[in-house]
């Protein structure tokens, strides 16, 4: 019983006809041309009915079929299927044959349409083609200036009908930028192995690159892939900060696809006279800088430009600052100052204190604290260190010459002297002005003898007091008030 059953089943399965396929191969040169042409030609062909009481076999975008031809049976290929023209480019090639199935080998002779050689085999595939190779891209893919386009090109592989090229932003190629996902780039008689890609409008956006080869047996595996980032875009300025006499930092946004930046620093707005060092400055990725260098209440103006390996944006327009005004010191000072130790003087009484921008200024004022102490409105610290505070410059101009030095008594014997020079240093809040040391007050000792003023009469002192009850009825006086 189960060979009975196994034998009908045999006879059942050999009863089905099986589909039959066929390989159009590359045969080589001939006819003026290294390969089969036109190579889209090459691929695999499968059994798809009939066609002039013979199998039809199709493949992508050709036909193999039987077919008569100058009067005589022949098996074609042809992109037009029933056709038989063999002088309007749509047979390629034909083998004249009656055979059920198509000859293989290669003995197909071209029609003016083909050149080449093609290998027609039963019951193989054609496999794809091998995956081409990417040359480095050219830099300089600049937006603002050329549209965003670059040139994309890769090593030629033969026998292939054309290249697919994917662009995208993801290095994964999770999406593709519109266009150009699978460009087919093909052309006659052999595709090109470039292309100009355009629309790269994404200033400091990287973009990556694939490319594969196809033909009749598919696609081959995708190219390495090669990428360039576009220029970024021009960095929109922005004021600046930390403003000093003699420097400020320049700022400005941050650009995306940004490695470093030029900036320019000019003492005048169309930026013709700009600064050494300044014309432009390299710079790193950092939206800041800091400016050196620079003169006191003075004008400049500045602009950046953003870049990377494949160049640098437009610049920016310009931002204009001025730098701070250094408060100073005028008028006359005092140089050589005398006074006596047992008297007082105002060293400062012809100075005046100033500041172009108008800026409340404070005084610092140091000198030797053994040498006396200074006294005023708006003065704090101690001996040798004291601070004149901030006040609009004619308010600190009278406190400052209405200060007065009082020098230590008795620093040496009578007739000595002793200069004190004192340092002042203005501060507008924002920066030190020039310091000056050139008042001095030479303070000359006097020590002057004690005088006798009177005593304490009618007081009985017996034979046990002692000195110090003596002398406590005598009445002395110094010039200073002091009690010997």
């Amino acid at each position: 019983m189960k060979w009975i059953l196994g034998a009908a089943l045999g006879l059942l399965v050999a009863g089905v006809a099986q589909a039959a396929n066929y390989a159009v191969q590359d045969g080589g040169a001939g006819s003026g041309c290294p390969n089969a042409w036109p190579p889209s030609i090459v691929g695999n062909y499968n059994e798809n009915g009939t066609l002039n009481g013979a199998p039809r076999y199709d493949g992508n975008g050709w036909y193999l079929y039987r077919t008569d031809i100058f009067g005589a049976t022949s098996w074609v290929v042809s992109n037009t299927l029933a056709s038989n023209d063999v002088n309007n480019g749509t047979v390629a090639f034909y083998a004249a044959s009656s055979g059920a199935t198509p000859p293989t080998g290669t003995g197909y002779d071209n029609t003016n349409s083909a050149c080449g050689k093609i290998n027609v085999q039963a019951g193989v595939v054609v496999p794809p083609p091998s995956a081409p190779t990417m040359a480095p891209l050219n830099a300089g893919v600049q937006p603002y200036i050329s549209g965003g386009s670059t040139n994309v090109a890769w090593m030629g592989v033969a026998g292939v009908v054309g290249y697919k090229l994917d662009v995208s932003t993801d290095a994964g190629f999770g999406s593709f930028w519109p266009g150009y996902n699978g460009l087919v780039v093909t052309g006659s008689p052999t595709p090109p192995t470039s292309i100009t890609v355009t629309g790269l409008n994404n200033a400091g956006t990287t973009y990556y690159f694939r490319v594969r080869s196809y033909n009749g047996g598919g696609d081959s595996a995708n190219s390495a892939t090669v990428s360039t980032t576009t220029v970024p875009a021009t960095p929109a300025i922005q004021a600046a900060s930390d403003v000093r006499a003699l420097r400020f930092t320049a700022n400005w946004s941050a650009s995306a696809g940004t490695s470093g930046h030029r900036l320019q620093v000019c003492t005048d707005a169309g930026f013709a006279s700009c600064l050494a060092g300044y014309n432009p400055a390299s710079l790193s990725d950092n939206p800041s800088a800091l400016v050196t260098g620079l003169s006191q209440n003075t004008t400049y103006h500045y602009r950046v430009a953003a870049g990377n390996e494949n160049g640098y944006s437009a610049y920016s327009s310009g931002a204009s600052v001025v730098t701070n005004a250094l408060p100073a010191f005028s008028g006359t000072f005092m140089t050589n100052g005398a006074v006596n130790d047992n008297a007082t003087i105002a060293p400062f009484s012809g100075v005046s204190v100033g500041d172009a921008n108008g800026d409340p200024v404070s005084v610092g004022i140091t000198y030797t604290a053994a040498n006396g102490t200074l006294s005023g409105a708006g003065l704090t610290g101690s001996a040798g260190s004291y601070t004149l505070t901030s006040a609009a410059p004619a308010t600190l101009t009278s406190r400052l010459q209405a200060l007065v030095f009082n020098p230590t008594y008795g620093q040496g014997p009578a007739g000595t002297t002793v200069t004190t020079t004192f340092t002042l240093l203005p501060n507008d809040g924002i920066d030190n002005g020039a310091g000056n040391s050139a008042t001095a007050v030479t303070t000359t000792m006097t020590n002057v003898a004690p005088v006798f003023i009177g005593a304490t009469t009618n007081t009985s002192v017996n034979g046990n007091s002692s000195a110090n009850d003596v002398k406590g009825l005598l009445h002395v006086r110094t010039p200073t008030g002091a009690r010997p």
